[in-house]
């Protein structure tokens, strides 16, 4: 082994020098034609915290708390590393006021706070919990006099145990009390909180949770059964929308908390970047996708509804004629509906680039130059049509 004494003379050269590539760098940061110097954080931009209940509250059986799959969970042994529970974590319960005055000190204007469930719906539904229905109130009196506006969370994981004993989210039930709890808060808290979210990252609970069993409830449900859940939290979303919108105040927001994968291309080719947005769907599918084809179902529904089946289908066919007369007769097929205009199938097939982009409208997807169009039979298989250039004749 070879060792080395660094003398005074050799620090102070070695911190001189270190000194001057400081200001060196230093100077290069501060040059003007730095973009990143250039990048503000837009108007309205908040900066704030988020928590969990389970995670900081305690006070698992403190005034008519009842008992969550997490509490549970944790009690099983091996689920958990060391053990450990959130009997008590960091007993936010007893501490929200010196809890608020650090996160004022910290400069935060906004906190992002989770409801538990079972402290206000002991058994999941029936009965509210006042008391502890009172610590929610406590909390956001705390936050608002201290300038930092509450953003709350009506559902990160902590499902009454009553429920998953009943079915959890397997049953449509959970969705439907789901509904019932989130009216009951909003019309408790909406007249102060302007900011709902619904469902914490349904693609980590439903996936994690049902399907490989590493958060609670610890199950490993077969994909028909798992897919009925994720169903049923898209479900349980969607009721709860309505709920708050129903009982908050007027112009509230509220949605959904997803974690969201991105997928982005390592080089900017249009067949790239068209790969990297399909990749983005497809990540995003189980949840997200599956909302978005909910609204515009229920788009599709209101405005047969008010126009007519048979009006309804007049525009969507001259639309998809206007549609094939924009299209060169180089472009390769891809299977629609020729009711909604909304991609349906992929044909790998010679001269045709088909992908299944679930009910997106084809004209925000697809690029006009490139992409054909076939036409769904009454029968509801995919017929194709004469090619653009035999239709021009």
């Amino acid at each position: 082994m070879t060792s080395f004494r660094l003398g005074r003379r050799s620090l102070a050269v070695s911190a001189l020098a270190l000194g001057a590539l400081g200001l060196t760098g230093w100077k290069l940061l501060k040059e003007q034609d730095d973009p990143f110097l250039k990048t503000r954080f837009p108007e309205g931009f908040r900066w704030g915290t988020a928590t969990s209940a389970y995670q900081i509250e305690g006070a698992t059986d403190v005034d008519g708390r009842g008992p969550s799959i997490w509490d549970t969970f944790a009690k099983l042994p091996g689920k958990i590393r060391d053990g450990a529970n959130a009997d008590i974590a960091d007993d936010h319960y007893h501490l929200y006021k010196e809890d608020v005055a650090l996160m004022k000190a910290l400069g935060v204007t906004t906190y992002r706070f989770s409801i538990a469930w079972p402290r206000i719906f002991p058994e999941g539904r029936g009965t509210p919990n006042l008391k502890g229905l009172a610590f929610y109130q406590r909390l956001i009196d705390e936050l608002l006099a201290n300038g930092i506006e509450p953003y709350a969370t009506l559902y990160h994981w902590d499902l009454p145990q009553a429920l998953q004993d009943r079915g959890g989210w397997q049953s449509r039930d959970t969705a439907e009390a789901f509904a019932d709890y989130a009216s009951y808060v909003a019309r408790q808290i909406g007249d102060r909180v302007g900011h709902f979210f619904t469902l914490n990252e349904m693609r980590s609970f439903v996936e994690l949770g049902y399907g490989n069993g590493v958060f609670a409830p610890g199950l490993n449900l077969p994909k028909a059964q798992l897919y009925q859940v994720r169903h049923h939290a898209v479900l349980g979303h969607g009721l709860g929308v309505q709920a708050v919108r129903a009982n908050g105040r007027t112009g509230l927001k509220v949605g959904p908390a997803e974690n969201v994968t991105v997928a982005l291309p390592d080089v900017e080719t249009q067949r790239n970047i068209r790969a990297s947005l399909e990749a983005t769907r497809e990540c995003r599918a189980p949840t997200l996708i599956e909302l978005r084809e909910h609204v515009v179902e229920e788009q599709q529904r209101r405005r047969r509804a008010a126009l007519g089946e048979e009006r309804c289908l007049r525009e969507d066919q001259r639309e998809h004629r206007e549609t094939l007369l924009a299209l060169g007769p180089e472009a390769p097929q891809v299977a629609v509906s020729s009711q909604d205009l909304h991609v349906v199938e992929v044909r790998p097939e010679p001269g045709r680039a088909t992908i299944e982009v679930g009910v997106k409208p084809l004209l925000e997807r697809l690029d006009r130059r490139r992409f054909g169009l076939v036409a769904k039979s009454p029968a509801g298989k995919p017929e194709l049509l004469r090619p653009v250039a035999e239709r021009r004749r």
